[in-house]
């Protein structure tokens, strides 16, 4: 049946396939060049290399790899927890202790990401101030 649901689906969107494709790699595009400028970072790939999802290395203020015993990290749960927002932040080494990954989808607009980038800005400066997830 998978065929014939591909099928349907590219002739339910106007220029099918193609253009969604499309329309999220634009997307994600303009989302990922949104949160460089917030924290004056500079992409980490070519545009070339990018298509509905990239990553971004998130700045040394948000501290190191911070997980739960369940492996999220906190900046992850502060995230949803806060302001509703599920964007995966992945521990990394170096040159950068984070990166956050951000997809888009057909459903998805550029005032979401703003929205992200508003609620990164608030992320507490010290560990005294980011809440402790209890149980």
């Amino acid at each position: 049946c998978i065929p014939a649901v591909l099928a349907w689906m590219n002739e339910q969107i106007p220029g099918g396939w193609a253009t969604t494709m499309a329309c999220n790699r634009a997307l994600v595009l303009q989302a990922r060049d949104l949160l460089c400028k917030t924290f004056g970072q500079t992409p980490s790939c070519p545009d070339e290399m990018i298509g509905a999802i990239a990553a971004m290395p998130l700045p040394s203020n948000f501290g190191g790899p911070n997980l739960s015993p369940l492996g999220v990290d906190a900046l992850q749960d502060w995230l949803w927890e806060t302001h509703r927002i599920e964007v995966p932040i992945i521990p990394w080494s170096t040159p950068t202790p984070k990166l956050i990954r951000i997809s888009a989808q057909r459903y998805n607009s550029l005032e979401q990401y703003q929205y992200l980038a508003e609620a990164l800005c608030q992320w507490p400066k010290t560990k005294q101030e980011i809440p402790v997830k209890q149980g």
